[in-house]
């Protein structure tokens, strides 16, 4: 969304732990409106599906590097550090454990509805699964 010419910033945080079609059809709605930067948790209190690495490689290809990606190594449930309340207009999540964190915060929220189907939590099983 332009206000005056300007693109707002907004910040999709999240585990993407896996990265999966609901993350990315939020992201393409998200891209059309805004300047988007996926957050992607990587702290060492869960295991990784896929890499940090791997996540960046699909949302660089599918996004032609329309997309800012980067790494943060702790929960944003805990809180949002105050860089990001400095750097992002808003906060966009489905998680709602996030929106609170960021309303705690006073930071501005796009709230997103969970697309059906599509749970990190279900794509793991079948990951893991397929693994077997």
């Amino acid at each position: 969304m332009e206000i005056e010419g300007v693109t707002m910033k907004v910040l999709f945080p999240g585990k993407f732990n896996p990265i999966h079609v609901g993350h990315i059809l939020q992201i393409a709605k998200l891209v059309k409106n805004y300047d988007i930067t996926v957050g992607v948790q990587c702290n060492r209190t869960f295991k990784r599906v896929i890499t940090y690495e791997e996540v960046k490689f699909i949302l660089d290809t599918i996004f032609d590097k329309k997309v800012i990606v980067y790494k943060y190594n702790k929960s944003y449930i805990s809180g949002f550090p105050k860089k990001i309340k400095d750097n992002f207009d808003m906060v966009a999540s489905g998680n709602i454990k996030i929106i609170l964190s960021a309303y705690r915060q006073d930071i501005k929220v796009i709230q997103l509805n969970r697309i059906k189907g599509y749970r990190a939590s279900k794509m793991k099983r079948m990951y893991e699964n397929g693994k077997n």
